[in-house]
């Protein structure tokens, strides 16, 4: 899993959340991103993209004919929102893992 922040925020983010992310990247299992780095070059190499409602980057991973979908941890956008123009929203967590897991069905080898 490959993190990539829109922007470096220093230290003014939640400790918590750092210490996570910290933790996730030494045990292997993340990927952190230098913030400077196009998400371009990076969701380039990717089989699919999880964006965070709504970003232009998945519309131009649908072009690309990357898999693209915005995830709502809140569940708070309807499905049918005009803002993901026909990109799928997940809510929950079992929609999620439910995407990752058809992803590496079909091609376990791209990240």
């Amino acid at each position: 899993m490959v993190l990539k922040r829109k922007r470096d925020i220093g230290n003014k983010g939640v400790k918590r959340y750092q210490a996570f992310v910290q933790e996730l990247a030494q045990s292997g299992e993340l990927l952190p991103v230098d913030a400077g780095i196009s998400a371009i070059r990076v969701i380039e190499k990717c089989k699919g993209v999880i964006s965070m409602p709504f970003t232009s980057a998945a519309l131009y991973l649908r072009e690309q004919g990357i898999q693209s979908v915005y995830f709502d941890p809140t569940g708070w956008i309807q499905k049918d929102d005009r803002g993901a123009h026909g990109i799928p929203i997940l809510s929950g967590i079992d929609e999620l893992r439910g995407w990752v897991a058809s992803i590496f069905r079909e091609s376990p080898e791209h990240v």
